[in-house]
C-alpha cells in the first residue's frame, strides 16, 4: 500500500469520505473476492458429489467465476490504493488487521467451494453478526469534536436551588436533536456522569456501515476511529443521582467488556477497558461538582484529553465551532 501521507491525498483528490475512504472496506473485499476465487477454482477442479462429465461441462463456467472474481478483487486493490485517507494498521497493531482479512477470506473461500452448503450459512452468519452490532449501539449517539476539541452534550438549568437540594431540567444533546427530562438531587451540586465509545479498525467500519441505515446530523457525523458517548445521569455523589434510562440492548456492550456498577466520583479518574485487541474499548467517566445557582444553565461538554475523553464544564472551556 502506498504510505499514509500520499493514500490522503490520493482520497481527498477523488472526493472519498466515510466508508468509501476506509481502507478496511477494500481489503475485506480484496480478501473475500480472492477467497471466492480460490474456491471457485479448486471446485472446477476438485468434484464434489459430482459425476465427471456434469464436472467437466461446469468447469469453464468455474473457471469464469473464479477470473471474474479475481478482476474484482484487482479492481478493489485499486481502490485500496487511491481512496482511502489512513494506513490499514489498527490501534492493536497488525494482529486484528491480519485476523480480519484472514476471516474475509475463508469466509470467500468457502462460499466459493460451497455456495449453497457454506455460502448460505455464511452470509446468515454475517447478516446476524451485523444486526446484533447495530442493536448494542441503539440509544448511543455519535460524536466527532472539530479539532479535537469539546462539544457540548448536556444542558443542566435549575429551577429551585435550596441550602440541599435543587430541581430542575436536564436537556441531552443527540442526533435527533435536544431530549429532555426533569431532575432533582438532594444536592446543591452536581456533576455530569457519561460513557463513550471507541472503536477501531474493522469496528470502525462497522460503525460506518450502521451509521448509513439513519440519518446522522452533520454536527455529529463519524468519524475515526468511531466514538459515541451516552448520558448516565446527574450526581452528587458515587451512588447518590439521577440515572437516565439505560440503553435497551446495554447488556451485548456488558457481554463484550463490562464495566464496575457505580462510580466513579465527580472528578475521579475514569473507569475504562478494553477488548477484541484493542478495537473495542469503553469509559465510564464523571465531571468535577459543579454548584448550582437558579435560572444558571450549567453546560456539561465531552472533550479529549490526550487521547482519552474528558467531559468539561462551560466556565473551564471554549466550544469548538
Amino acid at each position: 500500500m502506498v504510505s499514509e501521507n500520499a493514500a490522503q491525498a490520493f482520497g481527498r483528490t477523488f472526493g472519498a469520505t466515510g466508508v468509501w475512504a476506509d481502507p478496511f472496506l477494500w481489503a475485506g473485499m480484496i480478501a473475500l473476492f480472492a477467497g471466492l476465487a480460490g474456491g471457485q477454482c479448486l471446485r472446477a477442479f476438485v468434484y464434489i458429489h459430482e459425476s465427471d462429465s456434469k464436472a467437466r461441462r461446469r468447469r469453464p463456467r468455474r473457471l469464469a467465476r473464479s477470473i471474474c472474481c479475481l478482476s474484482l478483487g484487482l479492481l478493489a486493490l485499486v481502490g485500496l490504493l487511491v481512496l482511502p485517507d489512513r494506513s490499514l494498521k489498527a490501534d492493536g497493531g497488525l494482529a486484528p488487521t491480519l485476523l480480519f482479512l484472514a476471516i474475509a477470506a475463508c469466509a470467500g473461500f468457502l462460499s466459493g467451494l460451497r455456495p449453497l452448503a457454506a455460502g448460505l450459512p455464511v452470509l446468515a452468519l454475517a447478516s446476524m453478526a451485523f444486526f446484533l452490532f447495530h442493536l448494542s449501539l441503539v440509544g448511543w449517539i455519535a460524536y466527532a469534536p472539530a479539532g479535537g476539541g469539546p462539544i457540548p452534550i448536556a444542558t443542566i438549568l435549575p429551577y429551585e436551588v435550596g441550602g440541599a437540594s435543587f430541581r430542575g431540567h436536564l436537556d441531552i444533546s443527540g442526533r435527533a436533536g435536544t431530549q429532555g427530562r426533569e431532575i432533582e438531587l438532594a444536592s446543591s451540586s452536581c456533576a455530569l456522569r457519561a460513557e463513550c465509545l471507541r472503536l477501531s479498525g474493522a469496528l470502525g467500519l462497522l460503525a460506518e456501515l450502521d451509521a448509513r441505515l439513519e440519518p446522522i446530523p452533520k454536527s455529529a457525523q463519524l468519524g475515526y476511529p468511531a466514538r459515541y458517548y451516552r448520558i448516565v445521569g446527574a450526581f452528587s455523589s458515587g451512588a447518590t443521582g439521577q440515572e437516565i434510562a439505560r440503553p435497551p440492548y446495554l447488556g451485548l456492550l456488558d457481554a463484550v467488556r463490562p464495566l464496575p456498577s457505580g462510580g466513579p466520583e465527580p472528578g475521579a479518574a475514569a473507569v475504562s477497558g478494553e477488548a477484541m485487541l484493542s478495537l473495542f474499548q469503553r469509559t465510564r467517566l464523571t465531571s468535577p461538582a459543579r454548584p448550582l445557582y437558579a435560572l444558571s444553565p450549567v453546560v456539561f461538554g465531552l472533550g479529549f484529553e490526550g487521547a482519552e475523553p474528558k467531559l468539561t464544564i462551560e466556565s473551564e472551556m471554549t466550544f469548538s465551532q
